[in-house]
């Protein structure tokens, strides 16, 4: 049985009143004693959040009946269901029972063993953000040492357990030791830890004559982390098509496959592609994609997209279509992702189809293209419309029958998100009517258009130098650089298509975040090469960092009605 505080719950049954996404403030008045300001916590989880306001009634009621069901602790309900944050569920655990917290809530921890144990730090749990510590020695010390390990993390601290430090510090330092595995049953392990502990997005396993290439991917560009010899490379290979269930003696044609590992109390999926390469003697080159749900949990707010109230503005309508645009790679499914996460998914029946469905969200019934069951966008949309909608997410629209079903739809009174591959927002339309979809038909139903790609972040460590947090490249993250437009009616659209609006574009935000330093000029110039030198010869150099932007671009939000200059 697990404590009270984690949330062994009876099934309390709560009015049916709001979603995910509703103040507490709208039901505060009417709800009953449980969240009150004056009812007693009782050392339990739910009632915690609910009287802290973190948590709606109605939510709570459908988590406790899943917990009926499943078993599982209220806060892992919460959070696999995006209920709650991660964040919060640690924040309320620390409030109520700090000794309920465990390893499963660690995630890395770079801290080397040696160091925890001379300073007597405990690492309780990580999420995006912050960091939660607890110490028997000076603080200062401990918040030193963390620091160096975790640049730009918020440091939170908490009680220390001295009990407790013997077993952390042994759980790290087995942890750590799976990066220096080279035994072959042991060396994809050894890759798989390296690449999620360092926050990599694929691994590639490359095949050359005479050796082989283990290279990561990391902030959207690759580098080389191993180098084998061919035997090892068969025997890694053999492992990996063995764990995703694939046929290890065919290697004339492509094969996918999955498989998952645990880490730290969860699973961390992982999809394999394997395709046969002709220069390498007939061996396969690998591509594995990590998938950790966990961290990959966008926050819209957090997407670094500057005009976000205008594309907030755009999709919280009751129908008409939005539409997310850029090239291959540039975020648009985690800024739909994020946007996902933001609708009342309780209230709403959301649909969504996606090529593949790479992360699974509660409430949301998710559909993956399969051509060989002839399941593609346009007959999975074609289902959703018989299966009482409110939004509709397309992944991608690539034909002209599906870009009509979408306009269908939204005609019909629903909400629809789509993805293109269009450069910025007049490319949109232009896109659109290589569809068949006019510009006339999308004037009464477009709420939005946003338009993106993505730059990396200086390292906050060393302010883009280069140091051992960021692999001396000089960058820690990355972040949307977009232009976006809601439109109100369609005068609006209409203006926006024959270019009489002025708006932000991607180049000006790029700009824009490099004078407040959060990228720089080499990164943008990397991304958007001659624009850069466009962009300098109607508005002069690139201001310093913490410059002042040009006076037209530093316009507040309300100025986007302006004629272009």
């Amino acid at each position: 049985m697990e404590t009270a505080a984690l949330g062994d719950e009876a099934p309390v049954l709560l009015p049916a009143t709001v979603g995910f996404t509703r103040p507490a403030a709208d039901w505060a008045q009417s709800a009953p004693a449980l969240s009150q300001p004056h009812a007693p916590i009782r050392g339990r989880l739910g009632g915690y959040l609910v009287e802290k306001g973190l948590l709606a009634p109605e939510t709570l009621r459908v988590a406790l009946m899943e917990q009926t069901v499943t078993k599982q602790r209220l806060g892992q309900i919460l959070v696999a269901n995006d209920m709650v944050t991660r964040r919060v569920l640690i924040d309320a655990l620390i409030e109520l029972d700090p000794t309920s917290l465990a390893t499963e809530f660690v995630n890395r921890c770079p801290i080397p063993p040696e160091l925890l144990r001379q300073h007597q730090i405990i690492v309780i749990a990580e999420t995006d953000e912050a960091v939660y510590v607890s110490t028997g020695g000076p603080e200062d010390v401990a918040r030193f040492v963390v620091e160096d390990h975790y640049p730009g993390m918020e440091i939170e601290f908490a009680d220390y357990i001295a009990a407790n430090q013997d077993a952390f510090v042994e759980q790290i330092a087995r942890n750590s030791s799976l990066l220096n595995q080279r035994r072959e049953e042991d060396m994809l392990d050894g890759l798989l830890f390296d690449a999620i502990t360092t926050a990599a997005s694929d691994i590639h396993i490359e095949p050359k004559r005479l050796s082989y290439s283990v290279l990561f991917r990391r902030l959207g560009r690759r580098e080389v982390v191993y180098e084998g010899n061919p035997g090892e490379y068969d025997k890694l290979v053999t492992l990996i098509k063995t764990r995703a269930a694939l046929d290890i003696a065919e290697r004339q044609r492509p094969q996918s496959g999955s498989f998952n590992m645990p880490f730290q109390g969860k699973f961390i999926d992982f999809r394999v592609e394997c395709l046969p390469i002709k220069s390498a003697n007939s061996r396969e080159k690998v591509v594995i994609r990590v998938l950790d749900t966990e961290r990959i949990n966008p926050v819209l707010g957090k997407l670094g997209i500057t005009r976000l109230d205008q594309w907030r503005r755009a999709y919280d309508q009751p129908n008409g279509i939005v539409i997310v645009s850029g090239p291959t790679g540039s975020g648009k499914s985690t800024t739909l992702h994020a946007t996902e996460r933001e609708l009342d998914r309780l209230d709403l029946a959301v649909y969504s189809v996606e090529d593949p469905v790479e992360y699974q969200l509660p409430f949301i019934s998710q559909v993956q293209v399969n051509l060989d069951k002839g399941m593609d966008f346009k007959n999975a949309i074609r289902s959703f419309l018989r299966m009482d909608p409110d939004v509709i997410i397309l992944g991608e629209v690539r034909d002209e029958e599906t870009a009509r079903m979408a306009v269908r739809a939204a005609e019909t009174g629903h909400m629809v998100f789509i993805t293109l591959h269009a450069t910025d927002v007049r490319g949109v339309f232009s896109r659109m009517e290589d569809l068949g979809v006019s510009k006339t038909n999308l004037k009464g139903l477009c709420r939005g258009v946003m338009v993106q790609s993505l730059v990396r972040t200086l390292c906050t460590k060393c302010g883009g130098s280069g140091c051992h947090h960021c692999h001396d490249s000089g960058y820690a993250g990355r972040t949307v650089v977009s232009e976006c437009v809601a439109f109100s009616d369609d005068r609006e659209i209409e203006r926006a298509i024959e270019g009489q609006v002025w708006w932000p574009r991607q180049i000006d935000d790029a700009i824009g975040k490099t004078v407040s330093g959060v990228t720089d000029v080499a990164e943008v110039r990397r991304y958007f090469g001659a624009q850069v030198d466009i962009w300098e010869e109607r508005h002069g150099p690139v201001p310093p960092r913490g410059g002042a932007m040009p006076a037209m671009l530093a316009a507040p939000e309300g100025a986007s009605g302006r004629t272009e200059p």
